[in-house]
């Protein structure tokens, strides 16, 4: 795993009531999560993190804009999504480090940091369509060859039915 050291947000230091930290997530960046899950191969994503001082906790509003690419659910082709996504998180200090839900996470008081990489990775990765497929005609078109010659064509045939199960569609 790389180093994401660059990613720490001194929370304890921070002496003005809003802060901005801008940070440029590309290739050493997605790589340290490859080997985790590797949904996400690569890209190149702009986030913008404005951290406001509140009394007891820190509200990080974050923004993120540019692409990552992730592979292809029909042809396995690398392909590359638009990412445009604003989110707001809530660090609070705790005794130990607790993510209480997708908005709320706690951070050892003595410690006073907070590592947002991998909360920046999660969230491109949550931003993704749930099928990840090129647009028409995108696909590699030997790899489409290959499902045409390899898939079955699924049709509906009116057989006889069974007449002890006849019965059941006058249940509807």
């Amino acid at each position: 795993m790389s180093d994401l050291s660059h990613y720490i947000i001194p929370l304890k230091s921070i002496v003005s009531y809003n802060t901005t930290y801008d940070y440029e997530l590309e290739e050493s960046f997605f790589s340290a999560f490859v080997a985790e899950d590797g949904i996400i191969r690569g890209g190149n994503v702009k986030a913008s993190i404005d951290v406001k001082k509140l009394n007891y906790s820190f509200e990080l509003s974050i923004k993120l804009n540019g692409f990552v690419s992730v592979l292809c659910d029909r042809c396995l082709d690398v392909m590359e999504i638009q990412i445009d996504e604003d989110s707001v998180l809530v660090v609070k200090f705790g005794e130990t480090y607790t993510e209480v839900d997708e908005e709320l996470v706690i951070v050892p008081e003595k410690e006073g940091v907070f590592n947002i990489a991998w909360y920046l990775y999660e969230s491109l990765v949550l931003i993704l369509p749930l099928q990840r497929i090129h647009q028409d005609g995108g696909c590699n078109k030997e790899m489409e060859k290959n499902l045409q010659k390899y898939s079955t064509d699924i049709t509906v045939v009116n057989e006889k039915i069974d007449p002890r199960w006849e019965a059941l569609k006058n249940i509807k």
